[in-house]
């Protein structure tokens, strides 16, 4: 079908005259491609050329749109399919970017994974902050450019969301929207939602709310809303950022997998390109100086790291901090404590020189602060009381 002409018409009079036609959820309109024509000074223009004037969107979303708004023939036989298929060299050579490096990619679904009391709110609203404002976040790069962020949270009151976004110093700005438990949930396919997400990243706190799926592990229910998803990254959104209960038979997990994490996993497929799980070390989750470990479970090159504190700040970076397997793995399985052997002794002896506490010491040697006292009793000549 390039390299057909294809002819703007007027707008039709009537009571729909100089109304925006949108298709596919794009938002082209007949009127765009009247502007078009009277700019250029003529009423021809192939598909191809069209879709130059437009970047932004797809030579199929164009022919599309076109079709629908009734400013090119409609094929239905098909002989148009060239027009949807790309051979080697029209392929693009601009690799997927992301919103905030190694972490949430553009243009895709992200998943954080963690049951409740470990972080999973406060690390998706410092993510959402840095991509609206397009810095920096925990040493990972935000965004070339700022993008505007909407973050769905349907579980919660919007005065305690508020003291989150204060907390975190996120300004009042229409580059950080936020829907809260006080408005009705919209669908994925909701029309306001599928506007709303266009040119947005979207947070969804906790996915449950938006995943129709009764059975979340059939693959069949998963790939379900994965189209949910896939439709509205094509129709504008930058990016999916997902909260998620990963299954309860997995909490006491010390590997983690996809499998292990996501009930139907498989389903996802390659939308889904970055999965990061966290976990609060600290034996009292509800303890108001939180340590979160995380690791990337479909992030290529990303290594484990801890944060702590409110708001969350870097405590081990990527490169230093050991596996959770090594953290919390580290104990028998009757939950004795690690016994204090020749190298997490000396280990141990460098870190009391650096005048570190005995929570940061825990951090380094995954022990809790209690068996880091123990241990430092121990090297002291002394006895706990009552041993």
């Amino acid at each position: 079908m390039d390299g057909q002409p294809v002819v703007l018409v007027p707008q039709p009079s009537g009571p729909d005259a100089g109304s925006d036609f949108i298709s596919d959820q794009l938002s082209l309109s007949q009127a765009y491609f009247r502007a078009l024509r009277i700019a250029n000074g003529d009423s021809t223009r192939t598909i191809s050329e069209l879709a130059k004037m437009r970047p932004d969107l797809t030579l199929k979303q164009v022919a599309k749109v076109l079709s629908e708004a009734k400013l090119c023939p409609d094929v239905k036989d098909g002989s148009d399919w060239r027009e949807f298929v790309r051979s080697k060299k029209q392929l693009t050579t601009e690799l997927p970017k992301f919103l905030i490096s190694g972490l949430i990619p553009e243009k895709a679904l992200t998943f954080l994974v963690a049951p409740s009391y470990n972080c999973k709110t406060w690390f998706a609203l410092a993510c959402g902050k840095a991509i609206s404002t397009g810095k920096p976040v925990w040493g990972f790069n935000g965004p070339r450019e700022a993008v505007s962020v909407l973050y769905h949270v349907p579980e919660m009151h919007e005065a305690l969301v508020r003291q989150y976004m204060e907390k975190l110093e996120i300004e009042d700005s229409e580059m950080f929207l936020v829907r809260t438990m006080e408005q009705e949930v919209w669908p994925l396919d909701h029309a306001r939602m599928i506007e709303s997400s266009k040119r947005r990243a979207v947070f969804l706190d906790t996915t449950g709310y938006f995943n129709p799926a009764d059975e979340e592990s059939s693959y069949k229910q998963s790939l379900d809303f994965a189209r949910l998803v896939y439709h509205l990254l094509n129709a504008g959104c930058r990016g999916l950022v997902g909260l998620y209960h990963p299954p309860k038979y997995s909490s006491s997990e010390t590997v983690w997998t996809l499998e292990n994490s996501i009930l139907g996993s498989a389903g996802y497929g390659g939308i889904l390109r970055s999965c990061l799980r966290m976990r609060n070390l600290n034996p009292d989750t509800n303890e108001s100086n939180p340590h979160v470990y995380v690791e990337g479970l479909k992030n290529p090159s990303l290594k484990p790291f801890q944060l702590e504190g409110i708001p969350l700040r870097m405590k081990v970076p990527p490169g230093e901090s050991p596996t959770l397997q090594t953290i919390v793995g580290s104990k028998t399985k009757r939950g004795a404590p690690s016994k204090l052997n020749e190298p997490t002794l000396n280990k141990l002896t460098e870190l009391l020189k650096e005048g570190l506490s005995d929570r940061e010491i825990g951090g380094h040697l995954g022990v809790d602060h209690k068996t880091v006292a123990k241990w430092k009793r121990i090297i002291e000549g002394c006895k706990p009381a009552g041993e």
